[in-house]
């Protein structure tokens, strides 16, 4: 058996190449949406496709597991530990890194919360925080913004295995009925955000995305669908089994319709990829179609010519980085069009694609699959790093916040043009400070809070160019 191979059964445990090939069509959208929205405006929709695998993916892990007998809280975190965090601190710590070689002081805060809030996977409360709109200029000049999906991913992790293992345990009948209670719910939720003007609530907060990840989980719930290309003839009626092979076909395909349901789920996977844009109102009832058409994908995508396309190779290829790809297409995006001041032209879009499928490679050979195969990664060792590594990034963030991205070291000249406003971080510390103040009775001025603040977009050449004007 290869490493890969090897490594195939460690990630998925039965191994099934459509799964990759339905990551494929869910990260490529969001890549072409993010270098160049024109290629594709509803790309964002990829991110609800993931959702439903990931549910799809790790809730049955649990339930196979508890079947078993085997199933603990430390095995579950220490499996998410080596799937999810080396790759994603090593993006975290490049990404800071970049930061602080390009940027002045003021975006370079903004780059201090974010690397604090995504390190705890909260950075889908962070950016809420600052007022919500996924789709808002400013908001897209962050190279962490891409976070959010993921801190909603392990928020649900927090939840998911407690709440099937208590389930399990006392009355295991009650685990569907209660996860499809809490997806109905956190649907109707969704809508009801969408259409009362809190969008973006339904966006990032989990109580309003968790019904996509529990499509999933529902979804591994089901009795295992053993896939038939073609139905024996015995289903058909007498009259038809001679003679008339339309008439065979037609039949045929009445009792055996998963290559019809896998072309329907293609369908609704791949349409609000070209329908949604940045000005429909997202997620709730508009994103059902993703989420309806990735589960039918998942369940009947191993028949007909829908498997022979998501186990195409180049695809199943792309789904295997696609955790690396989506990690860091964002950041070269971000930080490319920084560098140009958005003067872009038609090969700035091919780099920034390619380079991201480049380091997305690089990501995955040399983090991800030496991680999840090494048998050096114990999982004492695998705690102690994940601990290790969120200590590390977070008082290197909290640092760069309270030094104001140290304005004297890093670019004076561009720090000297700028002026200073309280961010994130040290706002959330001060005014919790304040309030601990007055629960222990000091008096403190009536104008002792202390807003935070959202900007820091464009470059070098801004500044510039402001100067010389």
């Amino acid at each position: 058996m290869t490493k890969i191979d090897y490594s195939n059964r460690i990630i998925h445990g039965e191994y099934y190449p459509h799964i990759d090939g339905i990551r494929a069509l869910a990260v490529l959208p969001v890549v072409l949406f993010h270098v160049l929205a024109y290629l594709c405006p509803g790309g964002f929709a990829g991110v609800d496709v993931f959702f439903v695998i990931s549910g799809y993916l790790i809730t049955g892990g649990i339930l196979r597991d508890l079947d078993k007998d085997r199933f603990t809280i430390r095995n579950f975190y220490y499996r998410r530990i080596r799937r999810i965090m080396p790759a994603y601190f090593a993006l975290i710590a490049c990404v800071f890194a970049a930061g602080c070689a390009i940027y002045y002081s003021l975006p370079l805060i903004h780059l201090g919360d974010a690397t604090v809030m995504g390190t705890l996977f909260s950075a889908n409360l962070y950016f809420w925080a600052l007022g919500g709109d996924y789709f808002a200029p400013d908001v897209h000049t962050n190279p962490l913004l891409h976070l959010w999906s993921l801190s909603v991913e392990e928020q649900f992790y927090l939840c998911i295995p407690l709440l099937c293992a208590i389930l399990w345990k006392f009355r295991r009948q009650l685990v569907a009925p209660t996860l499809a209670t809490i997806a109905v719910l956190s649907f109707a939720g969704a809508v009801y955000a969408v259409a009362t003007g809190k969008q973006g609530n339904a966006f990032y907060l989990l109580q309003f995305r968790a019904w996509e990840l529990l499509a999933g989980s529902l979804l591994s719930m089901l009795p295992s669908l053993k896939a038939q290309v073609e139905t024996p003839t015995e289903v058909a009626p007498r009259y038809m089994r001679i003679g008339n092979r339309r008439h065979l076909s037609f039949w045929s395909r009445l009792a055996n319709p998963s290559p019809l349901l896998a072309a329907a789920g293609l369908l609704m996977v791949l349409i609000p990829y070209a329908v949604l844009s940045s000005k429909t109102p997202f997620p709730g009832a508009t994103a059902l179609s993703s989420v309806t058409g990735a589960a039918l994908l998942i369940r009947y995508g191993q028949t007909g010519w829908i498997k022979a396309l998501l186990s195409w190779r180049p695809f199943v290829a792309i789904g295997k980085i696609s955790y690396s790809l989506y990690l860091w297409h964002w950041p070269v995006t971000v930080f490319w069009k920084y560098a140009v001041y958005n003067q872009l032209y038609v090969y700035d879009y091919i780099g920034m694609f390619l380079f991201s499928l480049l380091l997305a490679y690089l990501s995955w050979r040399f983090v991800e699959l030496p991680v999840r195969t090494s048998p050096a990664w114990t999982l004492r060792r695998s705690f102690t790093f994940a601990g290790a590594g969120i200590v590390l990034l977070v008082s290197i963030g909290t640092i760069c916040v309270f030094q104001k991205g140290w304005p004297t070291v890093l670019h004076p000249l561009a720090n000297s043009l700028t002026n200073e406003r309280p961010q994130f971080v040290e706002s959330l510390i001060r005014n919790k400070l304040r309030q601990l103040k007055i629960a222990l009775g000091y008096k403190v001025a009536s104008d002792d809070f202390v807003p935070f603040a959202l900007g820091g977009g464009g470059g070098f050449s801004s500044w510039y160019h402001g100067a010389a004007a």
